[in-house]
């Protein structure tokens, strides 16, 4: 998947084995590459709501391909 797959701004591809993986290496791209976007993504996304954004992100992380 990539950044802008998960909802932020930029096409780097973001691989992790899990769903839980995958959330902490969100976290770690936004705090890495996006410091200014980060509270705006998380007050759109998961801060407001975390069981809704999950529930947005399941389909797409179950159908995305095996890497």
């Amino acid at each position: 998947m990539t950044c802008a797959d998960l909802g932020d701004c930029c096409g780097q591809k973001l691989t992790a084995y899990g769903r839980n993986a995958m959330v902490e290496v969100i976290a770690k791209h936004h705090t890495d590459k996006h410091p200014k976007e980060l509270e705006k993504v998380l007050q759109k996304t998961n801060m407001k709501d975390p069981v809704a954004w999950a529930a947005t992100m399941k389909p797409k992380w179950d159908a995305a391909p095996d890497q």
